[in-house]
């Protein structure tokens, strides 16, 4: 019952970068007495958006069009012989290349649900509209299976950020169905710009407790 909470973490935790290349924003990552560095990349253009990200042997691209839905997922994960390409095809989101050794063809039936796999940054437009919830569903990298989750805008509020006051926009996501009940994950966005500084999630048994925080930014044109 713990595996879709564990899919989750594991996809946040996968958002992250160990290199020194140029980093538009860089988190510190805190897990089982673990610390470790979030790089994140962003590109804009007229067509789109694309962000960027590596975590020890992990990389990953996450593509969306200029109307905000994400359209194309790339992973790759060196230690574990894994590196596919996942793209929205309608109705289906189709995965092709490696998972942990084994070559991968397949075809998940996503209907008409919005995909998100960094939901901290795909969520950017459901926080500025001022919604109160949106369903979303994320594709677990280690089954390439389905899971389903809600986010909630909560209230705004001062929070310290690097020893400064700054004012968010709180936000939790949970699983659907049974284990909505004991988990939940939340995030903090900067106001008024709605940038992502904060990640909080209470681990849960065979689940580590993940905290995420802004520590540098370049400034954004």
């Amino acid at each position: 019952m713990l595996k879709p909470v564990m899919t989750f973490f594991s996809v946040i935790l996968l958002l992250m970068s160990t290199e020194s290349f140029a980093c538009d924003l860089t988190y510190e990552v805190r897990s089982d007495d673990l610390v470790s560095e979030l790089c994140i990349t962003i590109e804009k253009n007229a067509n789109g958006i694309t962000y960027r990200s590596t975590y020890r042997d992990v990389k990953q691209l996450y593509y969306y069009n200029s109307d905000g839905s994400m359209v194309r997922w790339e992973y790759a994960d060196s230690g574990e012989n894994t590196d596919f390409k996942a793209e929205r095809n309608a109705s289906k989101i189709v995965i092709r290349g490696i998972s942990k050794g084994q070559a991968v063809n397949k075809s998940l039936e996503a209907g008409d649900r919005i995909w998100l796999q960094n939901s901290e940054f795909g969520l950017l437009d459901f926080l500025k509209a001022n919604e109160n919830s949106k369903d979303f569903i994320v594709v677990a990298p280690e089954d390439l299976s389905i899971k389903k989750f809600r986010a909630t805008r909560a209230a705004e509020e001062e929070i310290t950020l690097n020893g400064q006051q700054i004012r968010a926009v709180k936000m939790t996501a949970r699983l659907r169905g049974f284990l909505s009940l004991f988990w939940q994950s939340t995030y903090w966005h900067r106001l008024p710009e709605m940038t992502f500084v904060r990640y909080k999630a209470d681990g849960l048994p065979g689940v580590p407790a993940v905290d995420i925080e802004l520590v540098q930014e370049k400034i954004m044109q």
